[in-house]
């Protein structure tokens, strides 16, 4: 049943790193698709550009940070069971 258990983690462990290159992928279309468009025909000030990063890519960043601080945490629980 730890086995089971264990090889189960592991598969979440994949799911959760495969969420944090969605996360990535979408953020990066994002920024790349909607925001910068805007910002060619107007010039943005250095607190809009500042803004952005923080409203944009710093909650992406986060987010795939934590998610693969999950898949390895699962990964590690993984191993301890074994």
């Amino acid at each position: 049943m730890t086995i089971i258990g264990a090889v189960l983690n592991l598969g979440f462990a994949v799911v959760a790193v495969a969420a944090a290159a969605v996360v990535l992928w979408s953020g990066w279309v994002a920024l790349r698709d909607e925001v910068r468009p805007g910002f060619k025909s107007v010039r943005p000030g250095p607190g809009s550009i500042v803004l952005t990063l923080l409203g944009v890519v710093f909650p992406v960043v986060m987010i795939a940070l934590f998610t693969l601080y999950l898949a390895i945490w699962l990964v590690n629980v993984s191993f301890a069971a074994l």
